[in-house]
């Protein structure tokens, strides 16, 4: 009995951790075009969410942070990576122009060294429905964090 508990505990974390797969396909709906992916590497991570929440609340505890800020992470639903190379200005653009027309808003963007860090944020009243962090630089790289 204790083998078929333990096989059926290690299928199932098996199953739950292929969410946690490295591709080669773009994760955001927008790049995923098949003239996207022709003109640009990607390179996408899907992280499974009670593993990431568990270690981010564990390291914000451990750090001393506010009860509130733990709570936060509790509401996380999914969190994508993705990054790309060879990105053209101009496909960056139209990306927010795009985030603009899904009524996405700026919340803070900081300029360094010709790299360009933005938050955005979708949100209906005070819920934040979706967050996202990009950060690009000159140099034809970028990188995406969906949250």
């Amino acid at each position: 009995m204790k083998k078929y508990l333990l096989i059926a505990i290690l299928i199932s974390v098996a199953i739950s951790l292929q969410s946690c797969i490295v591709s080669s396909r773009p994760s955001i709906d927008y790049f995923k075009s098949k003239e996207m992916r022709n003109s640009h590497q990607f390179v996408s991570i899907n992280i499974p969410t009670f593993l990431t929440k568990t270690i981010v609340k564990s390291k914000l505890r451990k750090e001393g942070e506010s009860e509130a800020i733990i709570n936060l992470v509790k509401k996380f639903s999914k969190i994508k990576i993705m990054t790309s190379t060879k990105i053209k200005p101009e496909y960056l653009s139209s990306f927010n122009a795009h985030l603009v027309e899904q009524n996405f808003e700026d919340w803070a963007s900081i300029k360094s060294d010709g790299d360009v860090i933005r938050i955005i944020a979708k949100q209906e009243h005070d819920i934040i429905k979706n967050l996202m962090l990009i950060v690009s630089s000159a140099n034809s790289e970028a990188v995406f964090i969906d949250v």
